[in-house]
């Protein structure tokens, strides 16, 4: 029998291949990272590259990165900042919208796939122990680690 630890483990893999193999099947040729930055703006409108890297808890610098590539493909554009001179904000460009219903599509593929066979009753289970779950980790933690 496996451990919590073990079954933890394997299931997180197996999602990511299946997000991966989504994401492929649409044609999404970006990096998961570059996925993830295009959702966080999408999500969090007029954001700054500061406050991606608090949401994403990831580092500025490489969050700067990111942003630098998505502009440079189009999907993201940029405007100075109303109260901040200093800084810029972020918005998805028509074909960065695009992207956005591409990754959604492909998303849902993963989830069905990962739903499949098991009743509603189960998934909203699932979602609330998962949401629980990281929620005490990222009490447990601390929400800056």
């Amino acid at each position: 029998m496996s451990s919590f630890s073990d079954t933890l483990h394997l299931f997180f893999h197996a999602y990511k291949r299946a997000l991966r193999r989504a994401y492929r099947d649409e044609g999404l040729t970006l990096s998961v990272s570059h996925l993830k930055t295009l959702k966080g703006i999408h999500y969090l409108p007029h954001s700054t590259v500061q406050s991606l890297a608090e949401a994403s808890r990831r580092d500025k610098a490489q969050i700067t990165r990111l942003i630098g590539q998505l502009l440079e493909a189009g999907l993201v554009e940029k405007w100075s900042h109303p109260s901040d001179g200093r800084s810029h904000q972020l918005g998805l460009t028509t074909a960065g919208e695009a992207m956005i219903e591409r990754i959604r599509r492909a998303e849902a593929c993963a989830a069905a796939r990962m739903m499949d066979g098991l009743s509603d009753d189960d998934a909203r289970t699932f979602l609330r122990l998962a949401e629980a779950m990281t929620t005490n980790l990222d009490y447990t933690l601390g929400a800056s680690s």
